[in-house]
């Protein structure tokens, strides 16, 4: 299971890749300066969004070594965040996290980016699927586009089905742009698996 679990994850991880690289350019905007989030004691709070999460008890989250090794990047990637150098790719993405539930097999990433100017949510998913498209070996099926409440504001949700050696998984991602930054969730299961993926999502609040 554990395998099956890390194949997941890792194709999970590859479309994150896709989405990261959409909007590849320089910054030279004045936009605020992004903090990332923090944990402690199993609750993420994220100021800059306004939205915190309670880890529920199945559920483990990388640290940030883990996170770092998961995605391919330096230690100091992670820890940095979002750098002073925006022209830089690795200082352009704040790793935030990534939560994983063992039995089920589904997990959760959450990134921010900081993009070359301000794209919407609808934008940005066009230049996600265009990257998508050009993906070998993986067959990839979009679906339905939808609004969702997250912690007290709207984000675009976007479904879609992919393929990859013999692994079938299922994925939504929800967005929220402000400013020059998108937030990304990504969540990543096995079909007919989504109620621990629905029931942690929904358990995104406000910050308080």
């Amino acid at each position: 299971m554990k395998k099956n679990c890390k194949r997941i994850a890792c194709l999970a991880s590859l479309f994150l890749l896709f989405a990261l690289l959409a909007g590849c350019a320089p910054s030279n905007d004045a936009s605020p300066a992004y903090e990332r989030g923090t944990w402690n004691n199993g609750v993420y709070k994220n100021t800059f969004f306004g939205i915190q999460l309670t880890l529920p008890e199945d559920w483990k989250a990388d640290t940030d070594e883990e996170l770092a090794e998961r995605m391919g990047v330096a230690m100091d990637t992670v820890a940095q965040g979002i750098g002073a150098d925006a022209s830089s790719l690795k200082q352009r993405v704040s790793y935030e996290f990534f939560v994983y539930n063992e039995k089920t097999l589904s997990n959760i990433s959450f990134n921010v980016e900081k993009l070359s100017s301000s794209l919407s949510e609808e934008e940005y998913l066009s230049a996600v699927k265009l990257q998508l498209e050009k993906m070998e070996n993986i067959q990839v099926t979009f679906g339905e586009e939808t609004s969702v409440s997250i912690g007290g504001q709207e984000w675009l949700c976007h479904s879609m089905t992919a393929v990859s050696q013999g692994n079938t998984v299922e994925q939504k991602t929800y967005l929220l742009s402000k400013d020059t930054y998108m937030a990304c969730l990504t969540a990543s299961y096995t079909p007919g698996n989504s109620a621990d993926i629905e029931a942690l999502v929904s358990g995104i609040t406000p910050l308080s």
